[in-house]
């Protein structure tokens, strides 16, 4: 920050109050500052991998079990719902080619939605009591690990 007073004719008292509010200006940006650094580092961890089943996976004898494969694609943060609605949206995450993604939020519970295709959907859980779209909680400085898959297989 840059003050520039030029040639200003302060009194000693109109001086000493000048400082006392540069001081405390400086003070509150200082805080600012230490208070937003904080409240992230309480943040926790939302990370995973996102993966695409497709084909045939009816198990089998000799058969090996489908894993998803590593895609890129777009994760969509919400407030818990129980389908997306983009007026709760907290985040948006760009998955990387590899399938990972990670990112930083406040404590709390969220869905979880991904992109598929030209639609935005999700895994249903909790039901029958009360339906969210695929829930977890983050829990301060901790991270939650959940994997996301887009399921077009066969079964």
């Amino acid at each position: 920050m840059v003050i520039i007073l030029g040639t200003l004719n302060f009194s000693k008292m109109d001086r000493h109050l000048f400082q006392v509010l540069v001081v405390l200006t400086l003070s509150g940006l200082a805080f600012g500052s230490c208070k937003s650094q904080q409240m992230e580092s309480n943040n926790g961890t939302l990370a995973g991998n996102l993966g695409l089943l497709e084909g045939n996976c009816m198990p089998g004898p000799g058969r090996p079990p489908c894993e998803p494969a590593p895609i890129s694609g777009t994760i969509y943060i919400t407030k818990p719902s129980e389908r997306y609605q983009a007026d709760l949206l907290i985040r948006k995450v760009d998955v990387s080619e590899d399938g990972l993604f990670s990112v930083k939020l406040e404590p709390g519970k969220y869905s979880v939605f991904v992109q598929d295709g030209d639609q935005i959907t999700c895994t249903i859980t909790n039901c029958p009591d009360q339906c969210y779209c695929l829930l977890v909680e983050i829990v301060d400085t901790k991270v939650t690990n959940q994997d996301v898959t887009i399921n077009h297989a066969t079964w």
